[in-house]
């Protein structure tokens, strides 16, 4: 029994870091739409900010997908 619960509470963890993933994620995309404004000439653009964010966008979803694939594991720990 304390091995399931384990495991749910591990599950419980990763939902939440899921959660907070998507929402990093979800304001990366919503600034880097701001900066990329294709209205503005290239050379207004703020190319260190647009690829520092970009960067780390790729590590966000690089670490999503790795959360999502504990949770699968986790899930067939566990049965479901």
């Amino acid at each position: 029994m304390s091995e399931i619960l384990k495991y749910q509470g591990r599950l419980a963890q990763n939902k939440l870091e899921i959660q907070d993933k998507r929402l990093r994620i979800q304001g990366l995309l919503g600034s880097l739409r701001d900066l990329l404004d294709p209205t503005l000439p290239e050379e207004e653009l703020n190319g260190p900010v647009i690829s520092a964010q970009a960067f780390d966008l790729a590590k966000l979803l690089i670490d999503l997908l790795e959360l999502q694939e504990q949770a699968r594991i986790i899930k067939t720990a566990l049965g479901q």
